[in-house]
C-alpha cells in the first residue's frame, strides 16, 4: 500500500511517501507564508522523483490539528483535492496521536504538547507502550501550568510545547519529568504517514465534505500585513 502524507500544523511544511511501511520519500521545510505555492509543487517533484504515478498512490492522510489555522486549511484543502481528484480514500491524523507517536515504546506515560503560542499548549496523554499511541484523555488547551498539574509524575514530555516550556514544567516538578532529546520535537510527515496507512488498513474513511480542522480555540484575526500568533 501506497499513502503520501501533509503536515502543514505549525510552520512546518512536510509531506512523506510511504510505501509498503516503508518512507521512499520526505520532504520539509520551515515556511510561515508559501503551504499554497510549494506543496502542489513538491508532491509532483516527489512522486517524479520516485517514479510513481499518483494512480499507484492507495490513499492520503492529512494532520489535522489542533495548530496553525491557515497552514492546517490549506493543508486540508490540498489533501482533499488529491482525494477528490484520484478517488482515493483520506484520512486524518490529529497532530498530538503523531506527536506521541515519535516516542515509540515509551515506559511512561507520554503527555504530548504543541506550542499554541499566547502563553499556551495544546495538550494530549497517551500510552505508546505498544508503539501506538493510544490516548487516554481528550485534547485540551490551557496554560502549562494547568496542564502539568493535572498529570502524576513520572511522564514523557513530547512535541514542540515541551521544548518551548521546559524550564516551567521542571520548575512545578523537581523528579519524574522526562524529555525527547533537543531537536526531535520539530514536526514531520512520517508519524503522519504511519499512522494513516495503519487508519487506512483499518478501513477507517473522512468524509471529503464533513472534515474539518480540529481548532481547540477561535482564531484571532489580525490586520494585513502582521502575523497571526496561531
Amino acid at each position: 500500500m501506497t499513502i503520501l502524507s501533509i503536515e502543514t500544523s505549525s510552520s512546518v511544511v512536510a509531506l512523506a511517501l510511504c510505501r509498503d511501511g516503508q518512507i521512499t520519500a520526505e520532504r520539509s521545510e520551515t515556511s510561515d507564508s508559501v503551504y499554497a505555492e510549494r506543496l502542489p509543487e513538491w508532491i509532483a517533484q516527489t512522486l517524479e522523483a520516485t517514479r510513481t504515478d499518483m494512480e499507484h498512490i492507495d490513499g492520503f492522510a492529512v494532520s489535522i490539528g489542533p495548530g496553525s489555522y491557515t497552514g492546517l486549511r490549506i493543508g486540508l484543502s490540498v489533501a482533499k483535492g488529491l482525494a477528490y481528484a484520484t478517488g482515493k480514500p483520506l484520512v486524518a491524523v490529529p497532530t498530538l496521536d503523531a506527536v506521541a507517536y515519535t516516542t515509540g515504546c515509551a515506559q511512561f506515560p507520554v503527555c504530548a504538547l504543541l506550542d499554541a503560542r499566547r502563553g499556551q499548549v495544546y495538550a494530549a496523554e497517551y500510552l505508546t507502550d505498544t508503539g501506538w499511541p493510544e490516548r487516554t484523555t481528550p485534547f485540551k488547551v490551557g496554560a502549562i501550568e494547568e496542564i502539568v498539574r493535572e498529570l502524576t509524575p513520572p511522564v514523557l514530555f513530547a512535541g514542540t510545547g515541551a521544548e518551548a516550556y521546559r524550564p516551567r514544567i521542571e520548575a512545578l516538578w523537581s523528579d519524574g519529568a522526562f524529555f525527547l532529546p533537543s531537536g526531535l520535537s520539530r514536526l514531520h510527515a512520517v508519524p503522519v504517514a504511519f499512522l494513516g496507512l495503519r487508519a487506512l488498513k483499518a478501513g477507517e474513511r473522512a468524509s471529503l465534505y464533513d472534515l474539518e480542522p480540529l481548532y481547540l480555540r477561535k482564531p484571532m484575526y489580525v490586520k494585513s500585513g502582521e502575523t497571526s500568533p496561531s
